[in-house]
C-alpha cells in the first residue's frame, strides 16, 4: 500500500496535520521532498539569454519609448474591450 502525506518540520520533526491510522509495528519508508532552492543564472546562461535574436527586436520602435507605460496602456485597453464594456 502507498500513501502521501504531507507535513511540515518544526523543531527537527515532521509534523503531519491529520492523524494517520497505522497498527503498530508497521514498516514504513520516508521520502523527504524539498522545494528546489532559487539560483542566480550562471554567466553563461546569461549571455546565451541576451545573445536570443529575439532580444532587442523592438529597439527601434518610437512609440515604445516607455515600455511600462505602453504596456500598462494595451493592458487598459484590452480590460475595457473585453470585460468591462462602459
Amino acid at each position: 500500500m502507498t500513501s502521501t502525506w504531507r507535513g511540515i518540520v518544526q523543531g527537527g520533526h515532521v509534523i503531519i496535520p491529520d492523524p494517520i491510522d497505522l497498527p503498530d509495528g508497521a514498516e514504513v519508508v520516508v521520502l523527504i521532498a524539498s522545494p528546489p532552492s532559487p539560483r542566480s543564472p550562471t554567466p553563461e546562461e546569461i549571455e546565451q539569454f541576451d545573445n536570443l535574436p529575439a532580444r532587442g527586436m523592438w529597439a527601434d520602435r518610437e512609440d515604445m519609448g516607455d515600455t511600462d507605460e505602453w504596456l500598462r496602456k494595451m493592458r487598459e485597453r484590452w480590460w475595457r474591450s473585453t470585460i468591462h464594456q462602459d
